[in-house]
């Protein structure tokens, strides 16, 4: 998944948007980071043909950032961009997310902070 990058007056950073496509049942990187960074999610639009689960966790510690979010067959999961982010993943830490029964489909926004800014407002 490559990221396209646009800018947002809200940020002083660039935001990227990727293009999700998980497998069910697989856990896919959608983005990764170097060790004195770390990932900003502002927002996603999320679904999949069926019924599924999805949970964003980081890439290595496997420290979930979501709970287990519920998919209805078709239904999308919308988290409209937030210019501050919704979560942050640990220092050097990418974004994965693992599903279970159904492939997911979408985009997510994020950006890529500074270590030393997690969980200040972007």
């Amino acid at each position: 998944m490559t990221p396209t990058e646009f800018h947002s007056h809200h940020t002083t950073t660039g935001v990227r948007s990727v293009v999700v496509d998980v497998s069910a049942g697989t856990t896919a990187i959608i983005a990764a980071v170097a060790a004195n960074h770390a990932i900003r999610v502002h927002g996603w639009n999320l679904s999949p043909p069926g019924a599924a689960t999805c949970i964003m966790q980081d890439t290595t510690a496997n420290t979930a950032r979501t709970g287990t979010m519920v998919f209805s067959n078709g239904v999308p999961n919308v988290q409209p961009f937030s210019p501050v982010g919704i979560f942050d993943t640990a220092a050097g830490e990418g974004l994965e997310f693992v599903t279970a029964t159904a492939d997911l489909d979408g985009v997510l926004t994020y950006s890529i902070i500074p270590a030393n800014t997690l969980g200040q407002p972007g």
